[in-house]
């Protein structure tokens, strides 16, 4: 397991918003969602962090989980963001740029600009 550079404060307060950046992206399970915070540089988040997180969010309106069946295990909790999720997620990345050198240093899942004003991207996740 690696481990983080990060403060555990700063992770603690910018994990949802991180959890919103991976999410945005695909829905994943709990275990996913771990797996790519490590890769992004995380660290290990232990279980007894990511869960209360994402019961947060869940609890805020801005995920939702539904249960999948696997072929073979457990069932597992599938987690997508919401419309206010989506719209949290933007407001954030565009604070996020505004306040550092740019989405390079972003810890939101920052990818592809998107052009606001384009109506054909207007609220497309980033």
């Amino acid at each position: 397991m690696a481990t983080s550079a990060w403060p555990s404060e700063w992770q603690r307060g910018l994990l949802p918003a991180a959890i919103l950046g991976i999410l945005g992206r695909r829905p994943l399970h709990g275990y996913g969602i771990a797996q790519e915070l490590e890769k992004h540089g995380w660290g290990a988040i232990p279980g007894g962090t990511l869960y209360p997180a994402l019961r947060t969010l869940e609890t805020k309106g801005l995920v939702t989980g539904s249960w999948r069946t696997a072929e073979r295990g457990p069932a597992r909790k599938y987690y997508r963001p919401t419309q206010a999720g989506l719209g949290l997620l933007s407001r954030q990345r565009t604070q996020w740029d505004a306040g550092t050198s740019g989405p390079a240093t972003n810890p939101m899942g920052h990818a592809v600009p998107v052009d606001d004003t384009d109506p054909r991207q207007r609220g497309r996740p980033r």
